[in-house]
């Protein structure tokens, strides 16, 4: 993983808007997220900033 590729937000926005976007797509999501900052861009989206970073941590324990 690296940067991001064009072809690849396209496809996945297209797959979330045909309402097929599964779990392994959301990890992908979550993989590239962390390695762009992680928690940091988590921290900055609605709500999530009131998510400990503990409760983050048993929460990717169980995924991985």
């Amino acid at each position: 993983m690296g940067i991001v590729q064009a072809d690849d937000v396209e496809a996945n926005m297209k797959r979330l808007m045909a309402n097929k976007f599964d779990f392994n797509d959301f990890l992908t999501q979550y993989k590239t997220m962390n390695n762009m900052g992680g928690a940091q861009i988590m921290k900055l989206m609605p709500g999530m900033n009131k998510v400990s970073s503990h409760s983050w941590l048993l929460l990717l324990a169980k995924l991985l």
